[in-house]
């Protein structure tokens, strides 16, 4: 899911920004022709008057373009050939009428000097920020020179309210666009990454080793192919995983007979009297290495029979401090042999748990003697038993070699050992903490492993305190 909700920020900044990119040309190449529009509309009309004039050049002519250029709220201002003003609309005071012959009087110079480029302008007046006046004046001419200049002043005040209203016309479609392509992507998200995110969620069972799944995504096309494969990885591996627990069960079961035919005539063959000293160290190697061998093969077995299901636990109420002590008064002569220190510490005497005792015991006891097996003399493990909310929490540290941070997401596995070179005669069978693993699961717990090379080892098991 937090790769959803990062699709959708990026594809709606992304979109936000388009929309953005748009809208602000769009705005300002709408605003300039507005503003072109109305300069070319004034110039526009100083020349039709230009020419009505020319066609009837008469004071009622002249009163004509006044009252009309009054009715469009402007101001007009007729100037003689000698830039004086010969007739000009209401409302003109006469400091604005200074500051219009100024700006005329500026542009005929110019005219006359060859660089009039042009003859109207944007100006901001006093008072009015930010609203701007199109100034414009046009030379009245015939064949004998120049008759007059004609002025106006056009308030841009009334182009705001369009601006304005372009404005929020665009950014209500904006925010339109922005809902609509957001709940467009919503369900196209939707449609193509729920199968994804299905799919990941498969994958993880599939990682846990839970392979008897089945995927229906409803996709399609790549994200179909994706979901077969998936599919497909899945039934493979539960067909591999079952064969190979089915191999386990034959073949620890099929060992039995053999090494303990092995263990029975060797005993038989030790006890002899008729042998030699060497035979007799011989037939004492294959005992011990057949009690070993017997061992691995009840670890096998339990382990597949844990992994089929077949194993069933029976849980009662336990006190689980002088549980545990009595169980560690067995192992104090180990103790004093290796030299390492045992502690047991609870919060309380009457710490309950419901377990089951020789399934627990087994759990301990593999623990234990993962810690007696890499702590060297001088060592301390410890036993810390406490409660928090519903649970009990039993943690057993050593300040053995510890466990490389490499190597601590693979200890679970069957057959992993830490030290590839170490022997099995010294560092186990690798299958004690796989048994553990799944003891503490059908417990209904949790176990938790943390370790630091060369400082040691920490398990946490967490147990209900009712199951």
């Amino acid at each position: 899911m937090k790769l959803s909700y990062k699709i959708v920020f990026i594809f709606m900044s992304v979109l936000l920004v388009t929309i953005i990119a748009m809208a602000v040309p769009f705005y300002y190449i709408s605003e300039s022709f507005y503003k072109n529009h109305v300069i070319q509309e004034v110039e526009n009309r100083l020349s039709a008057h230009s020419n009505v004039f020319l066609d009837h050049p008469s004071e009622t002519t002249v009163h004509h373009i006044v009252e009309m250029e009054n009715q469009e709220k402007v101001n007009f201002i007729l100037y003689d050939e000698q830039l004086e003003p010969v007739a000009q609309t209401d409302n003109i005071t006469p400091q604005l009428r200074e500051e219009y012959s100024r700006w005329v009087t500026e542009h005929v110079l110019e005219m006359e000097a060859g660089t009039f480029e042009g003859r109207t302008g944007l100006v901001e007046m006093e008072g009015q920020a930010h609203i701007a006046h199109i100034w414009s004046m046009y030379p009245v001419t015939d064949d004998e020179g120049v008759l007059g200049y004609m002025f106006i002043d056009q308030d841009t005040g009334e182009f705001n309210e369009p601006r304005v209203n372009l404005l929020i016309l665009l950014l209500v479609m904006c925010f339109f666009v922005f809902i609509l392509g957001f709940l467009a992507f919503l369900f196209l998200s939707k449609r193509l990454t729920q199968p994804l995110v299905e799919m990941g969620e498969m994958t993880h069972q599939i990682a846990s080793g839970k392979y008897n799944v089945i995927l229906d995504t409803k996709g399609e096309g790549e994200v179909k192919d994706l979901e077969n494969d998936i599919q497909s990885m899945a039934d493979q591996l539960q067909r591999y995983s079952q064969s190979r627990r089915e191999f386990l069960s034959h073949i620890s079961h099929d060992l039995r007979t053999p090494i303990t035919y092995i263990k029975a005539y060797s005993s038989i063959m030790k006890d002899e009297t008729g042998i030699s000293e060497e035979w007799r160290e011989y037939l004492e190697v294959i005992s011990q290495q057949s009690n070993r061998l017997e061992g691995l093969v009840q670890d096998l077995f339990q382990l597949s029979r844990l992994e089929e299901g077949k194993v069933e636990i029976e849980k009662e109420m336990t006190e689980i401090k002088p549980w545990l002590s009595e169980l560690l008064i067995q192992y104090k002569r180990t103790f004093n042999e290796k030299d390492i220190t045992c502690s047991l510490k609870a919060d309380h005497q009457n710490i309950k748990v419901s377990i089951d005792p020789k399934k627990f015991h087994q759990i301990v006891v593999n623990l234990l003697e993962n810690s007696l097996r890499y702590t060297e003399a001088g060592g301390k493990i410890s036993f810390l038993l406490f409660e928090k909310d519903k649970g009990v929490s039993l943690v057993i540290s050593d300040t053995g070699k510890g466990i490389p941070e490499e190597d601590l997401p693979y200890v679970w596995d069957r057959f992993y050992r830490v030290d590839k070179s170490r022997s099995s005669e010294n560092g186990g069978s690798g299958l004690g903490l796989a048994i553990v693993k799944k003891l503490v699961d059908l417990h209904g717990g949790e176990i938790l492993l943390s370790s630091t090379k060369g400082k040691g080892t920490t398990f946490t098991i967490t147990l209900p305190k009712k199951g």
